[in-house]
């Protein structure tokens, strides 16, 4: 499965990419095949040390222990292909998406009321309203549930986040945006 999902990405060659959360390495090890390379992040000590082991005769695979939410981004450019715990999916896209170095593209996989919120669909959030700014979303792919195990009962999605070359709104004005947005939300949500 996850061949296919990296076939539908533009992920190649001269890439480096992280997988968060990178569990037993499944994604790694398909990621290795086709970027330069890859930065597998696991918090788990216990998995984070099996990993270390798994991946060791790997060159283009670096394991790193970490949370991903306190680790510090790469300088360089860099994408992200990760299936992350799907409890820390606004505190991840946060990250990536107001942090000081942001992927040019990340790949999640996604609860489908996460997603939805994040895109927009079918209808515009604050969140997707802020977001839009340096980000444009799109839905790459819904996935089969039993791809899963244990199968879950939510429906998961693939998210494709593409940052924007330039905003749409200049650092000197985001604020006044973002402070707009969250007005007219507020005032939206009381009638």
């Amino acid at each position: 499965m996850v061949e296919i999902l990296l076939a539908k990405t533009n992920i190649g060659k001269n890439d480096l990419v992280i997988d968060i959360g990178a569990g037993e390495g499944i994604i790694s090890l398909q990621l290795a095949k086709i970027a330069n390379k890859v930065i597998a992040v696991e918090k788990d000590i216990e998995l984070g040390l099996k990993l270390k082991d798994k991946l060791k005769n790997y060159n283009n695979i670096k394991v790193v222990q970490a949370d991903f939410l306190s680790w510090s981004l790469p300088k360089e450019d860099y994408k992200i292909f990760a299936n992350i715990p799907f409890n820390m999916t606004a505190d991840i896209v946060r990250k990536i998406t107001q942090g000081k170095n942001s992927p040019s593209h990340a790949y999640l996989f996604m609860q489908n009321k996460a997603a939805f919120r994040f895109l927009g669909e079918p209808k515009e959030t604050q969140v997707s309203i802020l977001l839009k700014n340096r980000f444009e979303g799109r839905t790459v792919t819904y996935i089969d549930k039993k791809e899963f195990t244990p199968i879950p009962k939510i429906s998961i999605v693939l998210v494709e986040l593409t940052k924007r070359s330039i905003p749409l709104i200049n650092d000197d004005e985001e604020k006044l945006f973002r402070d707009f947005v969250i007005i007219v939300i507020m005032l939206g949500s009381q009638q």
